[in-house]
């Protein structure tokens, strides 16, 4: 319809006015930028221009000084050696031989001067491509190669004696390297140092202690009386007694980790009283355990031993010596072990 050309009209020409304007706008930003360029180009061309010129003048200007100081003191040189300075009168002659000579020294000088100057001319406009060849070629290798990168060369003493040394590129890198490897390799260790570290993870266990027997005979079987937990090296009858060995002291010293105490009667009470006084040893060997809680435990199997050996305490066992303790009955046997006994020999 007519309507609908009439909108269609109007939308083109509002389409038009905003368009034309925007490309015209982006237009002129491509050129603005286009002269930006040129103009910076341009500005560059003649900076470099510029520095060409100059560096030519310099170096025609010291070429130019270099011909002039070597002509005049070339001409100064052969004036002086070739004309005579005497007061005598030179005929006419000489005047003329001495007048070529001069002429042709001059041509001759000034042909060396201008080769000189050809020469001066060509390594000050060397280019920069000559001079770089010229250097040497950069080291590819690594910083470590080159810092590890030893030699040996031959050194000349006073006596005239050559010797060869080890020379180091880097002697610091050297003694870092040793230091690290001095840190990195373990320490050697020392009989006690390793004794202390086996001992301090296995328990050690002494299969025989005789300190019962000595409580029978100094204390009479009393155990309050043992005076275990002193120094008994320096307490008496303890310290006169042949077969006291051992306190407390001396065996944490050691590092006993399990003992065997030792319940023993003289070869004298077989057929007697054995039976009864082998088990009153074992009786002292439980008082012990039970009077110092703090350093020993009572112990009948392995697994005794390590449960004391991990409290920190000493595990304690009865070894029962000589044979003669049972009295030939199995029944007694049965007993001591029952008792506690988890070893008998059978003789002493």
């Amino acid at each position: 319809s007519k309507r609908d050309i009439f909108v269609s009209l109007i939308a083109g020409l509002i389409l038009v006015a905003v368009l034309v304007p925007s490309l015209v706008f982006v237009n002129n930003e491509t050129l603005d930028v286009t002269e930006e360029n040129d103009i910076q180009s341009s500005t560059i061309k003649i900076i470099a221009t510029a520095q060409t010129e100059t560096a030519s003048e310099t170096a025609s200007e010291n070429a130019s000084e270099i011909v002039s100081e070597t002509a005049t003191e070339t001409a100064t040189e052969t004036a002086d050696s070739e004309i005579p300075t005497t007061d005598t009168e030179i005929t006419s002659d000489e005047k003329v031989s001495s007048t070529k000579d001069l002429k042709t020294s001059t041509t001759e000088n000034k042909s060396s001067v201008e080769a000189n100057e050809r020469s001066t001319l060509s390594e000050v406009n060397m280019p920069d491509s000559s001079i770089e060849s010229s250097k040497p070629d950069k080291d590819t290798r690594t910083s470590e190669v080159l810092e590890d990168e030893v030699s040996t060369t031959d050194i000349t003493t006073n006596k005239d004696e050559t010797t060869t040394l080890f020379e180091v590129r880097n002697p610091k890198l050297v003694q870092v390297s040793n230091f690290k490897l001095a840190l990195s390799q373990p320490k050697e260790e020392t009989v006690s140092e390793r004794v202390k570290r086996i001992l301090s993870t296995v328990p050690l266990i002494d299969g025989h202690n005789d300190f019962p027997m000595s409580i029978r005979e100094n204390a009479k079987n009393d155990v309050e009386m043992s005076h275990f937990g002193c120094d008994l090296t320096k307490l008496e009858p303890w310290a006169s007694d042949s077969t006291s060995h051992t306190d407390l002291r001396r065996l944490r010293k050691g590092m006993v980790g399990g003992q065997f105490w030792s319940a023993y009667m003289g070869c004298n009470t077989q057929y007697t009283d054995a039976v009864q006084t082998f088990l009153e040893q074992i009786d002292v060997i439980h008082q012990l355990v039970r009077n110092y809680p703090d350093d020993l435990q009572w112990a009948d199997s392995a697994d005794g031993i390590e449960a004391a050996f991990r409290s920190g305490k000493i595990a304690s066992l009865v070894g029962v010596e000589s044979g003669h303790a049972i009295g030939s009955s199995l029944a007694v046997l049965r007993t001591l072990y029952e008792a506690g006994a988890r070893y008998m020999t059978l003789t002493h």
